[in-house]
């Protein structure tokens, strides 16, 4: 009987930079709310998110995700190179890590374009 081990990480505090941008975040929220009270939590939410996209490190982030994804596709070609249709010799495993990494770029890509 094999034991499996799955090491927990305790979570890394937030850093004074993450802490002083939230309580900025939270003062603009909340003289925004005092002066349009009509503004719903989900508006809030959705601006947040749309000043999100707007930072480069998020475009950073899709850029390597793009990468990944073309790698991956690229792995797949060099699987399937022989022309034969077969699978070029590579071994089923390694096929469904592949599928399944192509698989996981595909969902974080539709996950990042819900609103």
């Amino acid at each position: 009987m094999s034991v499996l081990y799955v090491p927990v990480v305790p979570p890394t505090p937030p850093s004074h930079q993450a802490r002083e941008l939230a309580e900025q975040l939270q003062k603009v929220i909340s003289d925004y709310e005092a002066a349009h009270p009509s503004v719903s939590a989900r508006e809030i939410r959705y601006a947040l998110m749309l000043a999100q996209r707007g930072s480069t490190r998020v475009g950073v982030r899709a850029g390597l995700l793009a990468t990944s994804v073309a790698i991956g596709i690229g792995v797949l070609a060099a699987v399937f190179a022989d022309g034969s249709g077969s699978h070029g010799g590579a071994t089923l495993p390694t096929l469904a890590i592949i599928a399944v990494l192509f698989l996981v770029a595909v969902v974080a890509i539709l996950m990042r374009r819900r609103p």
